[in-house]
């Protein structure tokens, strides 16, 4: 009895130390468990992702970060990284399986409408991604295109570009999202691993806003990504854009004397959005696949000029 008495006691302050522990300890903790973890440049990117959820393990104690990304990965990882739980019925496509590990995160990935299929019925869960592939991927959960694409024409292999992903991959390198290979290409036929793919999520974003309450320090700089509803952003400045990811969903999010110098994404905030004492240095986009965002605010005030609307929005009416 007293044996079991002191193991008791032992799991209780083992669990107690653990809940008050930052979930980034935790799991950084995790992350040194895998066997292949890289210790070369990726490193810090590849970290980032395991800290916030995004990569996962393999099997086997392994990361496998130099193996090729799957379709099927990539949208897990977009995913999970904009917080998506909705989903559609993709019963349509031809060759995904509810029995398929990925089935769900591409029922998630259609209805983020990040991937479309190849328009005979096809998801290619299972395929490679390519990089341009990838670029447009990542962009459409951007919201980013521009058909000015002048600037893909510093690109020595410029030519090799698919048409369907230049306006696309303009906005990204426009953004400095995207910045090509040090000998000046983009390879955009050339295949992507999984700790490039970390890399590039760590170059846009450095802060992923995973529980809800009040912040009032940022990590960092880059985009900052809110994927769970209830959030308040107090007295921050973030120097490019700040994504309400689909994971805010009904939720509200309150943005206090917040200085936004690119733009504010809105794929999520049914509940409200109130911005006060708020500035954006580009423009405020909405664009949510699964409801009305709703600004506690009104249309006329300075933060809405050039605002672009893809999906239904409200605003507050003046009596």
């Amino acid at each position: 009895m007293k044996i079991m008495k002191r193991t008791t006691a032992w799991l209780m302050t083992i669990l107690l130390i653990m809940s008050v522990l930052p979930s980034s300890l935790m799991l950084t903790a995790f992350a040194s468990e895998f066997v292949d973890f890289p210790t070369g440049w990726s490193a810090e990117a590849v970290q980032a992702a395991v800290d916030n959820g995004l990569l996962h393990g393999k099997g086997n104690g392994k990361l496998e970060p130099q193996a090729r990304l799957t379709r099927a990965e990539a949208a897990a990882v977009i995913n999970r990284a904009f917080g998506s739980t909705v989903k559609v019925d993709i019963s349509s496509f031809k060759d995904v399986s509810p029995s398929d590990w990925y089935y769900e995160d591409f029922a998630k990935a259609v209805n983020m409408k990040t991937f479309l299929g190849d328009g005979e019925g096809h998801l290619n869960p299972n395929d490679n991604i390519t990089r341009e592939e990838l670029f447009t991927v990542f962009a459409r959960a951007l919201v980013l295109s521009d058909y000015d694409t002048e600037i893909l024409n510093k690109f020595s292999d410029r030519a090799d570009i698919s048409a369907y992903a230049e306006p696309h991959l303009a906005a990204l390198v426009k953004n400095e999202y995207v910045n090509g290979n040090a000998d000046g290409t983009l390879n955009p036929k050339g295949y992507i691993t999984r700790e490039e793919f970390a890399q590039m999520m760590h170059n846009t974003f450095k802060t992923y806003i995973s529980q809800s309450g009040t912040v009032t320090e940022l990590d960092g700089q880059d985009s900052v990504m809110i994927r769970v509803p209830n959030v308040t952003l107090k007295n921050v400045t973030i120097e490019k854009d700040l994504v309400l990811g689909d994971g805010v969903g009904k939720g509200d999010v309150t943005l206090e004397n917040v200085t936004i110098k690119g733009r504010l994404l809105c794929r999520g905030g049914e509940g409200y959005v109130d911005l006060i004492k708020t500035t954006v240095g580009d423009k405020v986009v909405v664009y949510d696949v699964n409801g009305t965002v709703n600004f506690h605010n009104y249309e006329t005030e300075e933060v809405f000029k050039g605002h672009v609307q893809h999906t239904p929005a409200t605003f507050l009416q003046k009596k």
